[in-house]
């Protein structure tokens, strides 16, 4: 059903970025002026804010996985860098990169109960 839809939507998308534009009327301050023009004095501002929205979207991702790894390490200060990432964020998510998880100390792994044999082994004499 997601996949579905998600290409109905990925169909329809380029018609509406050509579609849409050419109906488009801008008003700045009650007075019509031409579209193009908004986007020359406007543009910049748009290019700017998406890129720093790109930014915070890629340390919102970092910080994540710094995160997760330590939730995952066993190590000694666990709870001190926990809550150090919980409150200080960004500085501390570098810091964590760097003294803790570039020293390649081992990930805890669950442990897995051993596998049985499907049939039972006869003792051999």
């Amino acid at each position: 059903m997601l996949k579905k839809l998600t290409k109905n939507i990925l169909a329809i998308l380029p018609l509406a970025l050509v579609v849409v534009p050419t109906f488009a009327q801008c008003t700045v301050n009650g007075e019509d002026i031409p579209c193009d023009q908004m986007w020359a004095q406007a543009g910049p501002i748009f290019i700017f804010a998406g890129i720093i929205g790109l930014i915070c979207f890629a340390y919102g991702i970092f910080w994540l996985w710094m995160f997760i790894d330590c939730l995952k390490r066993d190590f000694k200060d666990k709870v001190l860098w926990i809550v150090l990432l919980l409150v200080v964020n960004f500085p501390c998510a570098i810091l964590y990169l760097f003294m803790v998880k570039n020293k390649k100390m081992p990930v805890v792994a669950t442990p897995v109960a051993p596998a049985t044999p499907s049939m039972p082994q006869t003792p051999q004499a």
